[in-house]
């Protein structure tokens, strides 16, 4: 599965997408050209500007994309399409399902 694949399933099964969560579920360091990508291949992909902390504890504010526009921060959750190719193991991606699971795991970084 290519990265525009992971980030395309990463988007429908947890609603949205960021730089860091690409970079530490998918591997992908240039998620932004991932998405340009997927709009030229036709998806309809949202981005929202949203504020976050950083780990001075200052504001900061990041893209977040999605594939339906997302109202402030609320995630949706989006069921993922019977035409998604799994990959070799069976599923669409071996990353957690939450960020609390990736930090016990540590599985997700490729």
């Amino acid at each position: 599965m290519n990265q525009c694949q992971q980030v395309l399933a990463y988007m429908r099964h947890h609603g949205g997408i960021t730089q860091q969560d690409a970079t530490n579920y998918i591997g992908c360091t240039r998620l932004a050209a991932r998405i340009d990508d997927l709009k030229k291949q036709g998806h309809d992909i949202h981005r929202a500007t949203v504020t976050v902390r950083n780990r001075s504890g200052k504001d900061a504010r990041i893209a977040r994309y999605s594939l339906t526009p997302a109202p402030g921060l609320g995630i949706s959750s989006i069921a993922l399409r019977a035409t998604d190719e799994p990959d070799q193991g069976g599923v669409l991606f071996d990353v957690p399902t939450s960020r609390e699971a990736f930090e016990k795991t540590g599985k997700g970084i490729r």
